[in-house]
């Protein structure tokens, strides 16, 4: 496990992710979409006053757009039916 965004496939991740504030980033998990295409979920810290509000992280394409962002009536990795593949943060 790392324990920050480098030394990934996805360099984009190094800007993205906050290694001293956690409420936006706790986690980051590699999905897969049929073996093609990989989407990158970063969970928010469920003791973050975002997370209770249904805003539990966002979704990015593999080369960094954002694609999704979760809220309390759509979670994204559902949504597309995408499959958990690793956790390469948290």
């Amino acid at each position: 496990m790392l324990s920050y965004a480098q030394n990934t496939s996805y360099p984009w991740l190094d800007e993205l992710i906050d290694t001293e504030d956690c409420c936006y980033n706790q986690r980051v998990d590699v999905y897969d979409y049929h073996g093609v295409h990989k989407f990158i979920f970063v969970a928010n810290d469920e003791n973050c006053s975002s997370f209770s509000e249904g805003y539990t992280g966002s979704l990015y394409y593999q080369d960094g757009r954002l694609w999704c962002n979760n809220r309390p009536d759509l979670d994204c990795r559902r949504w597309y039916k995408i499959s958990y593949e690793s956790t390469i943060y948290e």
